[in-house]
């Protein structure tokens, strides 16, 4: 009988301990509550010697994920899935016909410019033939997504939405003047556009962009640049009009330069303007060193010798220099050589320099990178920066021009090029009409 009530006392003892652990939220380890799954989900207790409103923590031999890592792997398998459905040039996508497309999860991640261009286009517009210099192949492709391709190369993504809303605009400008006046290029005659900037401007494909950024970020940073090219589309710069040739270029240095100063041709649109907030630029001021060796090999003088050391010497003297700056004349070795031949020659960033010998070295302390002429990238992030809108954007730096809609989300276009020789367009509807 003792036995009996022993056991029975042991059994009463047992369960009360385990009620008052289980009160406490400490179960022993043997408990068949702390081996089962929802236990070991929820379960939390205090740290030993903490009090009673301790931080709650995840008991050792918990599951295989918290609820934390659980979320964290839960969102990247959510970035994969936006990744794959949303990149329009893995095979699934780019071969429907084939049956792996996933394109009908699409529209749920990507706004891409409204539908209404030519059959079998989303993009309103035209669609053109670009050779892709990267790859040595022509590729068909809708001028809208084109232009994606050109704002990427042209612009840093990390740039204000209405900066890259005014490139947009410029590319889409300069891409349909090139359409109108029939321009072809010399390696590709079937190809109406190129990639390579010396033919026009950059463009960068989605492959060279995804290896670029990675695939997060460039997930980011195409709905930005597409963001900006649907929010303008069909926009383009006109003067009196007439297509302009929206030069542009990355950094002026705080003014930009007539058109006839860097160009044989003088253009209304193309006046010098000031471009303030520059600053923020690495290519603001910038300092080359080059050898007089070198400067006299890439300018074709003669080195004269200096002294009884025969050191050799090199004097460049800055003769004029333009309104904005930047340098009209060099003279060197007894010639004169033009500020944009001096730049192009020795490659330094812009012709607006001054330079210095030091030795047998030319220093050259440089303001700006390009020619200078239209549009500065830089400046146009500053008036975004400061609320400017792309229109106000582009009227700042191209003189006595006005934004019109060269064609409508719903219309097809036709560019023509007129007899004689200047661009202008064919629309289905009305004529140009100014948008501001």
């Amino acid at each position: 009988m003792n036995s009996v009530l022993n056991w029975k006392e042991r059994h009463r003892l047992h369960v009360a301990r385990q009620l008052a652990r289980m009160r406490a939220r400490t179960p022993c380890r043997s408990s068949p509550l702390r081996r089962s799954y929802y236990f070991k989900r929820s379960w939390r207790r205090r740290r030993p010697g903490q009090g009673v409103r301790g931080p709650w923590v995840q008991p050792r031999g918990g599951g295989w994920a918290t609820g934390g890592q659980s979320l964290v792997v839960a969102l990247l398998l959510l970035l994969v899935a936006f990744h794959l459905a949303w990149s329009p040039r893995w095979p699934w996508n780019a071969s429907r016909s084939a049956g792996l497309s996933m394109g009908w999860l699409r529209p749920f991640f990507h706004k891409g410019p409204p539908a209404g261009g030519e059959q079998g286009n989303p993009y309103p517009g035209p669609v053109i033939s670009l050779w892709d210099a990267e790859q040595g192949r022509l590729r068909t492709l809708p001028l809208e997504e084109y232009l994606e391709g050109v704002v990427a190369a042209e612009m840093p993504a990390n740039f204000p939405l209405e900066a890259l809303k005014a490139q947009a605009v410029a590319a889409r400008t300069l891409a349909l003047r090139a359409l109108a006046q029939g321009v072809r290029i010399p390696s590709a005659p079937m190809a109406q556009l190129s990639s390579d900037y010396r033919s026009g401007q950059a463009w960068a494909s989605p492959e060279s962009l995804r290896r670029r950024w990675g695939p997060i970020l460039w997930y980011f940073n195409m709905r930005k640049i597409r963001q900006a090219v649907a929010q303008t589309a069909g926009v383009v710069v006109v003067y009196q009009g007439e297509l302009i040739f929206p030069a542009f270029h990355s950094t002026s240095g705080g003014r930009t330069e007539d058109s006839e100063n860097y160009w044989a041709t003088a253009q209304p649109y193309l006046r010098s303007v000031e471009s303030p907030g520059e600053e923020s630029s690495p290519y603001y001021r910038t300092r080359v060193v080059k050898s007089a060796n070198e400067v006299a090999t890439r300018l074709g003088v003669e080195l004269a010798a200096r002294g009884s050391t025969q050191q050799t010497a090199l004097k460049m003297e800055v003769v004029s220099t333009y309104p904005s700056g930047r340098v009209q004349w060099v003279r060197l070795g007894g010639r004169l050589f033009s500020g944009r031949e001096v730049r192009e020659k020795l490659g330094l960033p812009s012709s607006w320099f001054t330079v210095r010998e030091s030795g047998d070295q030319l220093i050259f302390d440089v303001r700006g990178y390009g020619h200078g002429v239209g549009m500065s990238q830089y400046g146009a992030a500053a008036m975004a920066r400061h609320g400017q809108s792309f229109a106000q954007i582009l009227t700042h730096y191209y003189t006595g021009v006005t934004l019109a809609r060269a064609y409508q989300s719903t219309e097809r276009t036709t560019v023509t090029a007129a007899g004689d020789g200047r661009p202008c367009l064919s629309l289905p509807g009305p004529a140009v009409g100014p948008i501001l």
